[in-house]
């Protein structure tokens, strides 16, 4: 029974990184950054999703702009305060990254995208 258990909360995603690292937050000495990564639709239209990564996963000091991602994590949302107001802030937080050659690329990159909530 425990073997066919789907595991809630899984995110898997390839696209682009087309931002830097910038400080997030951090835990217990460990520093959290986010990155934006551009990913293909169906439709051919770019949804552009941050990334929250630990500085124990990757270099956060290199540029990573262009390089070709392999991502598999959970989707996470926290409240960012600015001034009287809140802002909903939804994010993949990385548990798991690889760097793609082109020729790795899917034909289809797009339908590697999924989300199970």
């Amino acid at each position: 029974m425990l073997d066919k258990v789907i595991e809630n909360n899984r995110v898997c995603i390839i696209g682009e990184i087309v931002s830097e690292f910038t400080f997030s937050h951090e835990v217990f000495g460990e520093g959290f950054y986010i990155a934006n990564v551009s990913v293909n639709r169906l439709s051919d239209m770019v949804d552009v999703i941050p990334l929250m990564i630990s500085e124990r996963l990757i270099d956060v000091t290199k540029d990573y702009r262009g390089m070709k991602i392999e991502v598999a994590g959970q989707f996470r949302s926290y409240n960012r305060h600015e001034g009287t107001k809140n802002k909903l802030v939804l994010s993949i937080f990385v548990r798991e990254l690889r760097f793609l050659e082109d020729d790795e690329m899917p034909e289809e990159q797009s339908k590697s995208n999924q989300i199970f909530l």
